[in-house]
This record gives structure tokens, C-alpha cells and sequence, in this order.
């Protein structure tokens, strides 16, 4: 489940939004190019070295989702972008990489959980969240393969949809918001 992966990326899903709609969040310059995602992980890294920054994305639809993929990326993990993706609905977001793996759900606007998962425990009366029966049987250990397919269990949870490397190799639509120039 998590063998593509990459060393640090984001994965958010947007509930209530079109693509258009969810590429308007994300601050997209419209390429009109759309990739796989192994090919826009390699046009993230021209574009990190153009930029200093993660600034690319995919993004298509799931089921009744929208789903950014982010290489190298975070965007989609921060508030304001999060705040956008979920005032019709609800996002999900989802950073993993580099010892950092967050969780954050939000519904119209307010943030229902934003959990760290390194060891995350959802017995743990100092976590405690309203996520916690999408949790269970999960294992949010010190090894990273285990934490990251455990997270994605998360996701399919709570949004009823699997992502897949058959989502991933099919071509979506390719975002970039920062101008390598």
C-alpha cells in the first residue's frame, strides 16, 4: 500500500470541491499538463530547485473526492489551504516524511483533530479524538513503511475510498503554484 511513498509528500482530500476548485486553493499557475505520479515527481525537483521550495502537485478525483498528491510537498497541510478545501465540506491531510507524519481533519472550516503520528496511541487519554474508532488495530510505530500504510488505512476509513498505485500511474491534472522563473 505505501511502496510509492516518497521520502516526504503529502496527500490531502477534499470533499465538496471540483478540481478546479481545489487547484484554485492550492494557488495553481495552470500548466495544463497532467502527469503520473512518478512523472511529477521528477518535474517536482526541477521545480524545488527552480523555486527553494515544494510547489507541485497532481490532482484528480477519487470516488466522490478530490485527491493532491504532493512530492516533497506541504501546502495542503497548512491551515489556510485546509480552511478553503473544507468550507463546503471537510479535507483530510495527511504530511509524512522526514519524522514528521500529521493527520489533520477538517469539517466547514474547523479543525476536528490535528494529530501527530509517531507513536500516535488512540487509546491515549492525551490524544483523545473523535477519529479515534478510525484507528484502531493500527500501528503508528518508529518505522516509517508501517506508520505511512497505517495512515493511509486512516484515510480509506474516512473517506470510503482507496488510493492506489493505479490512481497514482494514471495521468492527472499537474499543479504548480510557485513561479520558477
Amino acid at each position: 500500500m505505501s511502496e510509492w511513498f516518497s521520502e516526504s509528500m503529502s496527500i490531502t482530500f477534499s470533499h465538496g470541491l471540483s478540481i478546479d476548485e481545489v487547484a484554485a486553493a492550492f494557488g495553481d499557475l495552470g500548466t495544463g499538463l497532467y502527469y503520473t505520479y512518478p512523472e511529477a515527481v521528477e518535474e517536482s525537483y526541477e521545480a524545488f530547485e527552480a523555486a527553494g521550495i515544494g510547489c507541485t502537485a497532481i490532482v484528480g478525483e477519487l470516488g466522490k473526492w478530490v485527491v493532491t498528491v504532493e512530492p516533497d510537498g506541504y501546502k495542503g497541510n497548512l491551515w489556510y489551504v485546509l480552511q478553503r478545501l473544507s468550507q463546503s465540506d471537510r479535507a483530510i491531510s495527511v504530511l509524512c516524511g522526514h519524522g514528521t507524519y500529521n493527520l489533520s481533519y477538517v469539517v466547514h472550516s474547523q479543525m476536528i483533530a490535528d494529530l501527530r503520528l509517531w507513536n500516535y496511541s488512540h487509546k491515549s487519554p492525551i490524544e483523545n479524538s473523535e477519529l479515534d474508532p478510525y484507528f484502531d488495530g493500527l500501528e503508528f510505530t518508529e518505522n516509517d513503511l508501517v506508520i505511512k500504510a497505517s495512515t493511509l488505512t486512516v484515510c480509506e476509513r474516512l473517506t470510503h475510498e482507496r488510493l492506489d498505485s493505479n490512481w497514482l500511474n494514471r495521468r492527472h491534472r499537474w499543479l504548480i503554484w510557485e513561479d520558477p522563473d
